[in-house]
């Protein structure tokens, strides 16, 4: 459906046709009137460009827990875990946490002694199934280490899964 075209008066009285689907456009060849759509799409990218800035600002990227007893390192080829406890830590399980509903990839590593450090290949990491873990199949989101300390204390630690 075409638009009919308006009239209206000019500043100095002359009569002006103008077209409703076209903006008026000033003596020095600007646009008076600005495009909305060219507003609502600025609008939309600098609102895109707030949550992303406040998202890098929280990535969240830290360890949590005890990281003073354990010490976890994530490289391409290995995880290593190494005890800072003080003291020996038993039933000592590493567990990578996928992405979604998917199963959990378990180590167990047993007994650590103070001052240990143990690397796993990606391949010691199973699930309940007994598939073991592959990065390029499988996208994770944090490692989690815990153990048992001497005095019966459970130390954990998380530490998210970048690579």
């Amino acid at each position: 459906m075409r638009r009919s075209a308006v009239d209206s008066d000019d500043d100095d009285g002359r009569r002006l046709t103008r077209s409703l689907t076209r903006p008026r456009v000033s003596a020095q060849g600007g646009s008076i009137v600005p495009n909305r759509a060219v507003l609502t799409r600025l609008l939309v990218l600098a609102s895109l460009a707030g949550v992303a800035s406040l998202a890098a600002g929280c990535g969240g990227a830290a360890a949590t827990g005890d990281v003073d007893k354990i010490q976890v390192t994530l490289t391409q080829l290995e995880i290593a875990v190494a005890n800072t406890s003080g003291g020996p830590l038993s039933d000592v399980v590493a567990e990578i946490e996928p992405a979604g509903p998917a199963s959990h990839f378990v180590a167990r590593l047993g007994r650590l002694a103070n001052g240990e450090k143990r690397r796993l290949a990606d391949s010691s990491f199973t699930d309940r199934d007994a598939v073991s873990f592959s990065r390029r199949n499988v996208k994770s989101t944090r490692i989690t280490v815990s153990g048992t300390a001497v005095d019966g204390k459970t130390v954990r630690v998380e530490v998210p899964f970048k690579m």
